[in-house]
């Protein structure tokens, strides 16, 4: 199901500050998959805004995994 996109500047936000953290930490997009135990094609996806609503145990693992605050993610 394709839903419209609630909190577009989040989205936005959110897909390119994991873009510029995963890149200034030296990680690949599988290293970051690993980290997080996800498929590299899911944080492609969060990466370019497809993938919309993330689980908070998804954005709690990226924090994890990029080395950031849940408030720097979104």
């Amino acid at each position: 199901m394709n839903r419209p996109d609630r909190y577009p500047d989040i989205t936005d936000h959110m897909g390119q500050f994991i873009l510029e953290r995963r890149k200034a930490l030296g990680l690949s997009l599988d290293a970051l998959a690993d980290r997080i135990n996800c498929s590299k094609a899911h944080v492609w996806e969060l990466e370019k805004g497809r993938s919309k609503n993330p689980t908070i145990w998804m954005a709690l693992g990226l924090c994890k995994g990029l080395q950031c605050s849940l408030n720097d993610l979104l």
